[in-house]
């Protein structure tokens, strides 16, 4: 798995469905696990594992436990158009 690391955890954000679905199968969930996982990662843009209300709170427990975190990437310097 390549998931980055951020504060000593391993960042969901950044991973492929294919190594969420990876995850999901080591946790011994079902697959459809992994789709609930990416359009949470990657549509809805959740902040946290306690965001992801689709998962089971058991399961977001277990993965914090494993040291998984949404861990998005962090803003560092934001342009403004000349022209706004």
């Amino acid at each position: 798995m390549t998931g980055a690391e951020f504060a000593g955890q391993n960042a969901l954000f950044g991973m492929t469905r294919e190594e969420l679905a990876w995850l999901m199968e080591d946790l011994g969930q079902p697959k459809y696990r992994a789709v609930q996982l990416g359009d949470a990662l990657y549509k809805q843009r959740v902040g946290s594992l306690a965001e992801i209300t689709t998962l089971p709170v058991g399961l977001r427990e277990a993965m914090a436990a494993k040291g998984y975190g949404v861990g998005l990437p962090e803003i560092v310097q934001a342009a403004k158009s000349a022209d706004r």
